[in-house]
């Protein structure tokens, strides 16, 4: 997929998607990314057993290893399909995670559900 296209609209289960979101914060200098609707912490794990670019952890705001990371996390979590986050990973970087912005302590991103359909 090149990077002009976007990330397609797919699969079932759209119901219960639409109500996750996610937020980016920093604790200690540390990225952490929560799935709020399910009051979770995003795996890291999760996203390394099927990709690994970073697994010192998740960052935003640019397409480096981090970014692509956290991509891949986002869309493994958000539709629970691995071959769906394996190839659009990139592109949902490019266009999305890239442009995620946290400034500070106190400053957060957030990703409502629709926003990634």
């Amino acid at each position: 997929m090149a990077s002009s296209e976007s990330v397609p609209v797919a699969s079932p289960g759209q119901a219960h998607r639409d109500a996750v979101e996610y937020v980016g914060f920093r604790v200690d200098g540390q990225a952490v990314v929560l799935n709020l609707s399910e009051h979770r912490r995003l795996s890291l794990e999760r996203s390394l057993d099927l990709v690994n670019h970073s697994p010192s952890g998740f960052e935003w705001g640019y397409s480096g290893s981090g970014p692509a990371q956290l991509a891949c996390a986002l869309l493994l979590d958000y539709y629970d399909d691995e071959q769906f986050a394996r190839e659009h990973y990139i592109a949902f970087r490019n266009q999305v995670v890239s442009q995620l912005e946290c400034d500070g302590a106190a400053a957060c991103w957030h990703l409502p559900g629709e926003e990634i359909d």
